[in-house]
């Protein structure tokens, strides 16, 4: 799997793509805005449609939707600590308790709150932390996002967990159409970067000018070639 980007910086007042979201830069910054669509390896259906193979073996394969990027972040390798508080909540339902929202993301520098809506003691594991966590009714915990990748919550004694990120630099998530867009960037050489879970994470190095905005539109797919074409 590798990601492709087409990469066009253009002035403050130039006309975008009706497709990129409008963003501009603050004074003597840079932004980076575009889209993100998933490309399908040849042969596989671009819609899921929640369904399943003829096979019973693989009804409770977790399949991709590729007509929406789903829980994706782009961010910028720009060693700023970006910081900031994730929420998670363990809530009881009719199926038990289950982690809300099923994904999310953070800052390195920051924190995650997970706190226990339930009536009974709960288990966490947090694999990035290499640590077991125990939570009472009513409680809550603080755990601190200090390293840069993936940021799991797992419910022991359930099939819940909370898919997360602790982004390194100034990130955002990829809306529901596949549009992204990050402003009040530091100018310079940097690595703009996609990560989305069960996709290998891929990159591409931007030059950011202040007062401008760079245009990039990326495409993740199974067996395309990386690459990105300039332009202006």
């Amino acid at each position: 799997m590798s990601l492709r980007l087409v990469m066009t910086a253009f002035a403050i007042g130039l006309v975008a793509c009706a497709s990129v979201p409008a963003v501009q830069p603050v004074p003597g910054r840079a932004a980076v805005a575009g889209t993100v669509q998933l490309v399908p390896h040849d042969g596989a259906p671009a819609h899921s449609g929640g369904g399943s193979y003829g096979d019973r073996r693989l009804r409770d394969v977790r399949f991709v939707d590729y007509s929406t990027p789903g829980f994706t972040v782009v961010y910028l390798d720009a060693g700023e600590r970006p910081g900031g508080t994730e929420q998670l909540s363990v809530e009881a339902g009719m199926a038990g308790v289950a982690l809300h929202p099923s994904t999310g993301a953070v800052g390195v520098g920051g924190e995650v709150v997970i706190a226990n809506r339930s009536e009974r003691e709960v288990v966490v594991s947090v694999p990035a932390l290499a640590r077991v966590f125990r939570i009472d009714a009513g409680d809550r915990i603080t755990l601190p996002a200090e390293q840069a990748g993936p940021l799991d919550v797992f419910l022991i004694g359930s099939h819940e967990h909370a898919t997360g990120w602790a982004s390194p630099g100034p990130w955002t998530r990829v809306d529901a159409p596949g549009r992204f867009a990050l402003s009040d960037l530091p100018p310079g050489h940097f690595t703009l970067r996609a990560w989305r879970p069960r996709f290998p994470s891929a990159s591409v190095d931007v030059h950011l000018r202040p007062d401008e905005v760079t245009n990039v539109a990326l495409e993740i797919g199974v067996g395309r070639g990386e690459g990105a074409s300039h332009g202006h």
